[in-house]
């Protein structure tokens, strides 16, 4: 949509000037709102909805002008809104389709997610082209609608036995790999600038990417690990899904912390406050988070174990199974903590208790018969509380939510990628240079360390020298730090710079162009590299992958 040249406006000679400062000085037509949205504010901040007779005929020919082109354009893009809806539901039809050719063609230079992205680059690129109006990121849509139900549909994934049995490696990685993988990423970014006399962001933009970058995402790595057929019990994959499933909320957490800096002084200053706050911070936030989940998801026990009637139909209860799982989420975002931790305690504890196993029987109570409630033995019971229908189907329906918010998800950044031009070849490269070599060095610190506690605790590894983490897992480790949404939904939430306030960040388009690039490097390069990996390494079952019980249940 042609934008409203408001210098050409005041120009006519038709707005008083009182209208004139407004639109060349306190319009908000320069801005990167909707411009409907931004002639709506002006056409009321001039009082062109007020009718008095005193005024003036010029404010009213200025207001004309401004009516005519709200009409003319704004309208077009009421149907250009039309149009981008038939385009994304396009993109998705084409990405299913790009998904199934991969599956069935087993092509391995290109993972799922990858074609997605790249079906969506190609839409974008052609809009960009042919002059039509940009799709602007909207982070609410990825972190309030798109990831809730992806994140809670891979803690229900997770083998709960298997992550019991690794949770120690799980946690190492998960947590104090993360924190370390950031602050040596923001190290290093910096520091190769300073080395090359290119200083063009400031310590805290890099350490402000260093937490960003940090998030593995789990939809990627966990696409290549069942496509190639690894074995769900096996340490390496619940390792690196454990890893990449809790580390986004430990990174988003780390970035909530970091980006606090903004509202003090736009710097880092190292003192002992400097280095107790961001650690007391960090705790709040992320013991806060766990929190609202463990006590939501028991509420939902209690409530499916108080609350259920006999007339309840299945798909009322997965449909309010589903609905529970998001509570968690939105209550720590409202309190400023992590959504994410939240929806995947939620998600263990939920799994566990709620959904359990499998009956032959019903599980009806008597809805007037409280004394179930009160034994903390039967309630805590991991035969789970929903009907036998349900329990059968909740597990798909979740799947197919977060499958339909993957492709949406990954289909809507290739969009974004295909219609911007990097400028900053310098910040991409220094950004993926510092991840891979900091990833390296924390696989390598972080396994040494898990090692040496497993041979300390097992005197038998000792004689026979036998190590938890080996070089295979370490190397297939590194190449499955991929990075995806949250990175791209964490560089969007960096505040910009405020010249009255002074806060934010001067360098946001550097940080979204280095994001970018890193994204995409993982995802091309490593995402092909890992699957020849894990197929040279040994890591596939030589069977062919069967189906799911719970495909077999519904087929």
């Amino acid at each position: 949509m042609a934008k409203l040249d408001s210098f050409d406006l005041a120009r006519t000679g038709k707005c008083p000037p009182l209208v004139e400062k407004y639109i060349i000085e306190g319009g908000r037509f320069d801005t990167d709102v909707n411009e409907c949205d931004a002639i709506q504010d002006f056409y009321s901040s001039a009082n062109c909805t007020v009718s008095d007779s005193n005024d003036e005929t010029d404010n009213k020919a200025c207001c004309a002008i401004v009516f005519s082109y709200y009409s003319s354009q704004c309208s077009r893009e009421r149907r250009s809104s039309d149009i981008n809806m038939l385009i994304s539901a396009a993109v998705l039809v084409l990405c299913s389709l790009t998904k199934s050719i991969i599956n069935r063609w087993k092509i391995r230079w290109i993972t799922e997610v990858g074609g997605c992205i790249l079906v969506g680059g190609l839409f974008g690129m052609s809009r960009h082209m042919l002059g039509a109006q940009d799709i602007v990121f909207d982070d609410s849509l990825f972190l309030y609608i798109l990831l809730p139900p992806i994140c809670f549909n891979a803690a229900l994934s997770i083998n709960k036995p298997a992550l019991k049995k690794f949770i120690t490696p799980i946690i190492c990685y998960a947590l104090f790999g993360t924190i370390f993988n950031a602050l040596l990423t923001g190290a290093f970014v910096y520091g190769i600038m300073l080395f090359f006399d290119y200083q063009y962001i400031s310590i805290l933009d890099s350490f402000v990417f260093g937490a960003i970058i940090s998030s593995i995402d789990p939809v990627v790595t966990l696409s290549i690990l069942q496509t190639i057929g690894v074995n769900e019990e096996e340490l390496l994959y619940v390792v690196i899904f454990g890893e990449s499933l809790l580390n986004d909320g430990v990174a988003i957490v780390l970035f909530k912390t970091i980006i606090k800096y903004y509202d003090v002084s736009n710097s880092i200053s190292i003192n002992s406050s400097a280095v107790l706050q961001p650690i007391l911070q960090f705790t709040y936030i992320y013991l806060g988070s766990f929190m609202i989940g463990l006590i939501t998801s028991f509420l939902c026990l209690l409530f499916f174990r108080v609350a259920y009637r006999e007339n309840v139909t299945p798909m009322v209860e997965v449909g309010t199974f589903f609905f529970w799982s998001l509570i968690p989420y939105y209550i720590s975002e409202i309190l400023d903590l992590s959504g994410i931790v939240a929806i995947v305690a939620a998600g263990f504890v939920m799994d566990v208790f709620v959904i359990g196993e499998i009956r032959a029987g019903s599980n009806s109570v008597d809805p007037l018969d409280w004394s179930h409630v009160v034994s903390s033995q039967q309630e805590l019971s991991t035969n789970g509380q929903l009907s036998q229908e349900a329990n059968h189907h909740v597990r798909f329906v979740t799947e197919v939510i977060a499958s339909m918010a993957e492709l949406a998800m990954f289909a809507y950044i290739g969009l974004m990628f295909g219609q911007t031009i990097s400028t900053h070849w310098f910040l991409r490269l220094d950004a993926i240079v510092s991840t891979i070599f900091a990833r390296a060095i924390m696989i390598l610190i972080i396994s040494f360390f898990i090692n040496l506690y497993s041979c300390r605790r097992d005197e038998e590894n000792v004689s026979s020298k036998k190590q938890l983490i080996d070089k295979k897992v370490q190397l297939v480790m590194f190449m499955s730090g991929l990075r995806g949404a949250v990175s791209l939904a964490l560089v969007e939430a960096v505040p910009v710079y405020d010249k009255v306030t002074m806060k934010g960040s001067l360098h946001k388009e550097e940080l979204r162009d280095m994001t970018a690039g890193m994204i995409n490097f993982s995802i091309f390069v490593f995402g092909a590299c890992l699957c020849g990996f894990l197929e040279k390494l040994g890591f596939v079952e030589q069977k062919s992958r069967q189906h799911s019980d719970l495909t077999e249940t519904l087929l």
